[in-house]
């Protein structure tokens, strides 16, 4: 019922620049290296135009420093869960005298020195 026109699917680009009048055909030839410069790779461009890459460089540069950061808060925040851990173990010794506790693996007995009449 419908019918689909498959007009030509790859177009010779050089024919089209040809076919237009000098003016447009000087812009359309810039246009055309602007696009070609635009999607080379960093290595592409430092070879064409021998310029450093230092926008690669700084974001290399950034994902390395954020990544360090991460480690040192991931390494800080489970540095202060541990100490919170400890510091509750450490209470339930002192106030609380209830009987083993299990931390991590480890029984801490409660020990009752009755030489100074303390319970």
């Amino acid at each position: 019922m419908h019918e689909i026109c498959i007009c030509r699917l790859f177009i010779n680009f050089d024919d089209a620049l040809n076919q237009l009048p000098p003016p447009q055909r000087e812009m359309g030839q810039r246009l055309r290296r602007h696009l070609q410069f635009y999607f080379m790779s960093p290595l592409q461009k430092y070879h064409l135009r021998k310029q450093f890459p230092f926008k690669l460089v700084l974001q290399i540069l950034k994902v390395v420093l954020i990544t360090v950061q991460l480690f040192l808060f991931v390494e800080m925040r489970v540095s202060h869960v541990d100490f919170l851990d400890d510091t509750a173990i450490v209470m339930k010794h002192k106030f609380l005298k209830v009987g083993p506790i299990v931390h991590k693996h480890m029984t801490y007995i409660l020990v009752i020195d009755n030489r100074l009449g303390l319970e």
